[in-house]
């Protein structure tokens, strides 16, 4: 401060003036004197910076900061910029007078905490005395006191509604009382100098949009029709565009495989002086954090230095490369491909925002690019795969177009046509090849008709392939060909048409007949001796948990974990479809014999006549149609479990050779004296009362009490109606697994309908009914129709016959009253067609619909 100033503040205001005080001074002929001179100083400064180029606006305003300096008698002026979280300060600006030492270069926050708080909060901080500093200040005030300050005065620069930095004066030479007038005036500066580098920002980045529109439309123009073979070279000479445009150290398009996690670095450009990049680099073991980002979410990230990267591993891996600040773009493309276009520097940056869409679309033109060449390199390789597998193939290859005209013809075909002569002797391209057929027709060839039909229905569409075995015998040899002629998969039509020479398989077919025959005889009996096996290990793989967690079911699972680790015979009973066939199973699977598959038998399903046999097996001859040996369930089941499903079905005869085989373990195949001992766990399943049927006289009462060692009853739906809501979402993630839907609704009304429906058919019912609902919904909730709007239909009970009746009346409507043969009536009820004679004579049922 100039000392007509000082002396002039000092007659008014002392050393800590009030606002009204410097108001007073102002009106005084003292103070008018130097208002004046602070108005010429700041329109002197406005001037400099409003009418000063990009390029000389720095120089303008360092002239204007030492004009502040000398208006204020300081010892030093400087201008900071914030970093973007405002913990940091770089120097932009400063002056100082002879002997002042230069402030440094940047400032931390934990090194002036105090000061950074305030002024993060756009609040002036005024200190006559580092002694002022109030106790929490204590670092700020040692730092300060290092630094040779003894007063200062720092003013927050609002910059576009951003707090952008601070402009700070300080005396080192003496203490300095700052006056109201002095921060008015101060804050007066900042204001100019704000709205100048405002007017900076704002101009740079207008020339710097200009400048990346310009180079976009470039580029862009630059890839319009650009041969593939050109593709990476250009985007080379545009990365490197782009690197000199933004002026950082790398500009690279990384190609990410996004299932091995590893990026390939094919397009990058560099500033002169940098470390290279690796040519592969492990993205996902070596940037975790941007990886996740990037990849996995798909978005960008902009980091302005090294202290943003999130993640240690990250942080130091970028550490090493150099990298300080960086902007990566995500690019999607064709999986598992995704590319990144990324600008590095070696230096702390700001990035602008609006570049991001920009970038984003650059790297959509080059990834496009490389699409279209990766397209056509492998369209040109098939093409030339394609020829050199057609000239090495043996067959004779012939290709017309959807005229039948011969535009191709490999090799083999060539020779083909010169050996044979005739019409075939001339049949160079542009030949009409179906006039070679009708030539043969007309020689009396009894396949050239044929032939010519085959092809012409492949020619119009009618079929997708057609092949024809024909002898083309010459004067020497016998000879057989094998005729395909395939569709040409392309706008244009026309056919591929093959002649493959089988001379050699038509000659070993005769040879290979008779041990074909003995070979198929053979498989047949193995296949009768392993059906069953096979059928069940099917079934074993679509074996499902139980669902439910009910006390009922509870009650259930309590029981099956009792008794599963002994080798007691238990006996499970339940209305039909309640799962009994799952209690033994989980029985079986918890026991000691899981090891082994659990044979399963369902005595209703099997015929009375053959029902001995399968349980027990038969010897070869052992009655009218036994042609081979078999062995029995019992026989398979030894050292596992046997599943006796319906057991309540077992005539009086077999419920007496079972309960031998429940007391001693032994028992004779039929046709058969030897005995046989087995070790069987027995597991037996009904949904009948058997104690009534004991007194009714149908079931054995020994067996009975030998069965019921220990009983389990699996409880009826309607007695677990919290576990419906378990099952059905079962079902629907099942069935909706096997039909590629989509499913995650159902409305509580339509919950509320199925636990209130009295399900007389069980879980199997309500299998059923969510698997109809699963097909019809065309939406993501499900379509649920109960039976009968939920209201079971009441039946009049039917004796045995007369269900028995109505089963095989229902399964001859559904074969249109065809009993015999495949997909007949007999085939599906599981019955030899003389039986099933018999009992539609019993009950009174017509051969004929």
């Amino acid at each position: 401060m100039t000392m007509s100033k000082q002396t002039a503040r000092n007659q008014c205001v002392g050393k800590k003036g009030s606002v009204a005080s410097a108001v007073s001074w102002e009106h005084q002929e003292g103070g008018v004197v130097e208002r004046r001179r602070f108005d010429g100083l700041l329109l002197s400064l406005s001037n400099r910076i409003k009418n000063a180029s990009s390029r000389d606006l720095e120089m303008e305003i360092n002239d204007g900061l030492k004009d502040v300096v000398a208006y204020f008698g300081v010892d030093r002026i400087s201008l900071w910029e914030f970093t973007g979280d405002g913990k940091e300060a770089g120097l932009k600006y400063f002056f100082s007078t002879p002997g002042a030492e230069p402030p440094r270069e940047t400032v931390r926050h934990d090194l002036i905490p105090y000061v950074f708080e305030k002024l993060n909060k756009s609040e002036m901080v005024e200190v006559s005395r580092l002694e002022d500093l109030p106790a929490a200040a204590e670092a700020d005030r040692q730092y300060l006191h290092e630094l040779g300050i003894k007063s200062f005065l720092i003013i927050p620069l609002i910059v576009g509604g951003i707090h952008r930095g601070a402009l700070s004066l300080a005396v080192m030479r003496t203490k300095y009382a700052w006056t109201d007038v002095d921060i008015v005036q101060v804050q007066r500066i900042g204001t100019v100098i704000a709205n100048g580098l405002d007017r900076k920002i704002a101009h740079h980045l207008l020339e710097e949009r200009i400048r990346f529109e310009t180079l976009i439309s470039d580029i862009s123009a630059r890839f319009v029709n650009l041969p593939h073979e050109m593709v990476d070279r250009e985007i080379n000479d545009a990365l490197r565009r782009v690197l000199e445009l933004f002026k950082v150290e790398y500009c690279v398009l990384f190609e990410i495989n996004k299932e091995e996690g590893s990026a390939c670095v094919n397009h990058i450009s560099y500033a002169p002086g940098v470390l290279p990049l690796p040519e592969h680099v492990d993205v996902r073991g070596l940037y975790p954090g941007a990886y996740d980002l990037l990849v996995r979410q798909g978005k960008h990230i902009c980091k302005t230095k090294l202290e943003d990267v999130k993640g240690e591993v990250d942080r130091a891996n970028n550490r090493a490369m150099g990298f300080e600040a960086a902007i990566n773009i995500p690019i999607p493309s064709v999986h598992p491909l995704m590319y990144v276009i990324t600008l590095a520097t070696r230096e702390k940056r700001n990035w602008s925002e609006e570049f991001i869409p920009r970038l984003r679309q650059l790297g959509g033109i080059f990834v496009g690019a490389l699409i279209r060449k990766r397209t056509e390199t492998i369209l040109r390789e098939s093409e030339e795969l394609n020829s050199a597998v057609l000239a090495s193939l043996n067959d004779h290859v012939v290709i017309l177009d959807r005229d039948g005209r011969i535009i191709e013809g490999n090799e083999a075909w060539e020779r083909f046509v010169r050996g044979n002569g005739g019409a075939l002797g001339s049949t160079p391209r542009g030949t009409k090849y179906m006039g070679v057929c009708r030539c043969s027709v007309l020689d009396g060839d009894p396949f050239a008709q044929t032939a010519l039909d085959g092809i012409h229905s492949v020619l119009d569409g009618s079929r997708e392939l057609f092949s024809l075995e024909y002898p083309c015998h010459c004067s020497t040899e016998e000879r057989w060909f094998l005729m395909r002629v395939l569709p040409l998969k392309r706008e244009e039509g026309g056919v591929v048409i093959s002649h493959g020479n089988i001379t050699e398989r038509k000659k070993n077919e005769a040879s290979l007949q008779q041990a074909y025959t003995e070979i198929q005889r053979l498989k047949e009996q193995l296949e009768a001796e392993n059906s069953f096996l096979r059928k069940e290990m099917l079934q074993e793989q679509g074996i499902a948990d139980i669902v439910g967690d009910s006390e009922a079911i509870k009650v259930t699972f309590q029981q099956v974990a009792q008794v599963a680790p002994t080798d007691s015979t238990v006996l499970v009973q339940g209305e039909t479809g309640t799962g009994k066939e799952l209690v033994a199973q989980a029985i079986h699977n918890t026991s000691r014999r899981r090891d082994k598959l659990m044979v399963k038998v369902n005595c209703a399903s099997l015929p009375s006549a053959l029902i001995e046999s399968e349980l027990f097996g038969r010897e070869k001859g052992a009655y009218t149609g036994a042609l081979t040996k078999q062995a029995g369930r019992f026989d398979i089941a030894h050292g596992s479990t046997i599943f006796l499903d319906e057991i309540g079905e077992l005539s009086l005869e077999l419920q007496s050779k079972l309960l031998r085989v429940l007391q001693e373990g032994t028992f004779e195949r039929l046709g058969s004296p030897k005995t046989i001992h087995v070790d069987v766990r027995v597991i037996a399943a009904t949904n009948r009362n058997l104690a009534e049927e004991v007194k009714k006289g149908t079931f054995r009462e020994d067996l009975f009490y030998r069965l019921n060692v220990f009983p389990i009853h699996v409880p009826p739906l309607r007695e677990r109606i919290g576990d419906i809501p378990a099952l059905v979402w079962a079902f629907v993630n099942e069935f909706t697994d096997k039909m590629g839907k989509k499913i995650n609704k159902i409305t509580k009304r339509d919950m509320e309908n199925l636990q209130r429906y009295a399900w007389p058919g069980n879980v199997r019912e309500l299998r059923n009914v969510i698997e109809h609902a699963v097909i019809v919904s065309s939406t993501d909730t499900l379509n649920v129709r109960l039976p009968d709007n939920g209201k079971p239909e009441s039946k009049a009970v039917m004796t045995l016959e007369e269900t028995e009746s109505s089963h095989i009346r229902n399964i001859l409507q559904l074969t249109g009253w065809r009993i015999k043969g495949e997909g007949g009536a007999a085939q599906l009820l599981g019955m030899n067609p003389s039986t099933l004679y018999s009992r539609m004579l019993k009950l009174g049922i017509s051969t004929r619909q």
